[in-house]
């Protein structure tokens, strides 16, 4: 690889994009595999710029799928992949965040009520600790939600499906128990 930054920047492009590729993929899959659920939106990013005044203009801060519970559609299963803060940065790699959400049922307005980034809220916001690899059951801030269990790993340690799934497992699946015993509240 040469010194030059045009060609070391145009690397880091190739990467992100890859990146974003392989998200995507892991999504589908998870749509195949979650089949019990199914998907709210096919909207994914969040926190793009859309002005020449934008902090960022290409790259959004976050990748998110969301899935109700068929049964109960205030019982959502969030994944965010958050890949900068840019610019207050509050973590140093991209990483996902899976939240078992539990919503009013009365919210009327979904846009309002099932904020796509509200795993990443609960995460760096909500939570005085932000563990890699358990469970959290944090105390929401919002008052649409009632409930809401995280989990977090660095992107690039999900490297299968079954990877994925296994961060799911932490929180559980809506409508379902986690595969934990107990949690301990965070506020």
């Amino acid at each position: 690889m040469g010194t030059e930054p045009g060609k070391q920047m145009g690397l880091a492009i190739q990467a992100v994009l890859q990146m974003e590729a392989d998200c995507a993929r892991l999504f589908r899959d998870l749509d195949k595999a979650l089949n019990e659920l199914r998907p709210i939106s096919n909207t994914v990013t969040a926190g793009a710029g859309y002005t020449i005044d934008a902090p960022q203009l290409y790259l959004p801060k976050l990748l998110f799928r969301r899935y109700a519970a068929s049964s109960a559609e205030h019982l959502v299963l969030a994944l965010n992949v958050c890949l900068h803060n840019h610019p207050a940065p509050a973590f140093i790699e991209p990483i996902l965040i899976v939240g078992n959400v539990e919503y009013t049922p009365e919210t009327s307005d979904r846009d309002e009520s099932w904020r796509p980034w509200d795993p990443w809220s609960a995460f760096f916001d909500w939570s005085s600790e932000m563990p890699y690899g358990r469970p959290l059951a944090v105390t929401p801030k919002r008052s649409t939600v009632t409930k809401i269990v995280v989990a977090a790993e660095p992107l690039y340690s999900i490297t299968s499906l079954e990877a994925a799934l296994r961060v799911i497992d932490m929180v559980g699946r809506p409508g379902k128990s986690a595969t934990f015993t107990s949690l301990s509240a965070v506020s």
